[in-house]
């Protein structure tokens, strides 16, 4: 897995939807579970919506944080100097970010279809952002 992302892929989906499965079996994650940066497939929703089914679950949100594509690439190389990640170079950075445009923002879609998508700015601080995550997250916890 180290090598595909180093070099600005991803990991299989049948892979990552291993590992999802195994880690939604965990019995803290039996009163709930928030995934991040999963799913990043059509694929992939399709094996959460039937690893979910049979447990007789399903997802209550979808949380989208909207961020300046700019930004994104000067966060993750400043992770990359605070943190020694490798694989967060300007130019793996880009590729995922190609890959996302590609595979995962239609995502967004289907699930605004299902009326389960909440845009999040995700511009700002992480204080700020960390609120607005909240914010959403205490409406979805209400409106259930």
């Amino acid at each position: 897995m180290k090598d595909i992302l180093a070099s600005g892929g991803y990991v299989t989906d049948e892979i990552t939807n291993e590992i999802v499965k195994n880690r939604l079996a965990e019995d803290d994650a039996k009163a709930g579970f928030l995934l991040d940066g999963y799913p990043r497939t059509a694929n992939q929703v399709d094996a959460l919506d039937a690893m979910l089914a049979e447990k007789g679950e399903a997802l209550d949100a979808v949380l989208e944080l909207t961020v300046d594509a700019e930004e994104v690439v000067q966060r993750l190389v400043k992770r990359a100097e605070t943190s020694g990640r490798s694989d967060d170079t300007e130019e793996v950075i880009r590729e995922r970010q190609e890959l996302y445009v590609r595979e995962t923002a239609p995502l967004a879609e289907a699930y605004t279809q299902r009326g389960m998508l909440v845009q999040i700015d995700g511009m700002g601080s992480m204080d700020e952002v960390e609120a607005r995550i909240n914010a959403a997250l205490d409406q979805v916890s209400s409106a259930r």
